[in-house]
């Protein structure tokens, strides 16, 4: 398994360019954010003292990156790099050369935790160097860097990293393991590319909306209630229930949900697709 994973990591770190234009993208945009506030800080004196008044906390600064993949280009990216490392083994014709001596159910789950291991890599870069270039901003515009740092501090902005960024995780792989079952039945990049952003665009926009109209034809108020079986909202009901010790309500008719149910509903969905996949990809004809 061990060798399995080390060379599946190679052949990821091998292909610069994807690699280049894909995850380096977000380290880039880290310092670019940073260079841009200060050149704006630079420019404006009024925007300068507000900042000095108000600067940004190094636990919110450490959190941004991670956030990157709650929105359209976040998961954009992630879609295209998932995509390409798994739909590109049916195109360059790649799975033949390697699935007769080993285990498909080993080959796919090493594929996600090499996946899975570099876009974390990154997005870890990145939240050094937002860390660490915002702190030489503040250094040079004379602002503090919020809260002090002590080992109260420093473990509890640790813990709120590894919460918030296991949730955002977790939601952008039940959308990226959506759009990977569809490149592998399609066995094309392009599909499953484009499957990711509609399926990403509907999941996080359109299923509350839409099921709020339905019920406003209805007249039947339970529908809105359905809304507690997708991720999104499970999502953000943890983001809530972590950030401010509350149950997200997105209509005045959804329920409160417990902490534990949406725990349990992504599970559930993770676990679920993850056995979708793997049953689809055991009984594929590979090419």
């Amino acid at each position: 398994m061990m060798a399995l994973f080390r060379a599946e990591w190679r052949k990821i770190a091998g292909n610069r360019l994807l690699i280049s234009c894909l995850l380096w993208v977000w380290p880039f945009l880290g310092c670019a954010l940073t260079g841009l506030l200060t050149l704006i800080f630079l420019l404006n004196t009024d925007a300068r003292a507000n900042y000095i008044n108000e600067p940004i906390p190094w636990t919110d600064a450490a959190l941004l990156p991670w956030q990157l993949l709650n929105n359209i280009f976040g998961r954009l990216l992630l879609l295209a790099f998932a995509i390409t490392v798994f739909a590109g083994e049916y195109e360059y014709r790649t799975w033949k050369t390697v699935i007769p001596g080993n285990r498909r159910a080993q080959l796919l789950l090493v594929k996600y935790l090499a996946t899975g291991g570099f876009v974390i890599r990154f997005l870890a870069i990145m939240m050094v160097l937002l860390l660490v270039s915002i702190g030489f901003m503040n250094a040079i515009f004379g602002a503090s860097y919020p809260p002090q740092l002590t080992i109260d501090s420093f473990l509890h902005g640790v813990q709120d990293v590894v919460l918030n960024a296991t949730l955002t995780f977790t939601a952008a792989l039940i959308v990226t393991t959506l759009a990977i079952l569809v490149s592998m039945w399609t066995r094309s990049i392009l599909f499953g590319l484009v499957a990711g952003m509609v399926i990403s665009i509907i999941e996080s926009f359109g299923i509350p909306s839409l099921l709020f109209i339905a019920s406003e034809l209805l007249k039947i108020d339970e529908i809105l209630d359905l809304v507690i079986f997708f991720p999104t909202f499970n999502t953000d009901n943890l983001s809530s229930w972590i950030n401010s010790n509350q149950p997200l309500i997105y209509f005045d008719a959804t329920p409160k949900v417990p902490l534990l149910a949406s725990v349990l509903i992504l599970t559930v969905w993770v676990v679920g697709l993850g056995w979708l996949s793997m049953f689809v990809f055991k009984r594929q004809d590979i090419q």
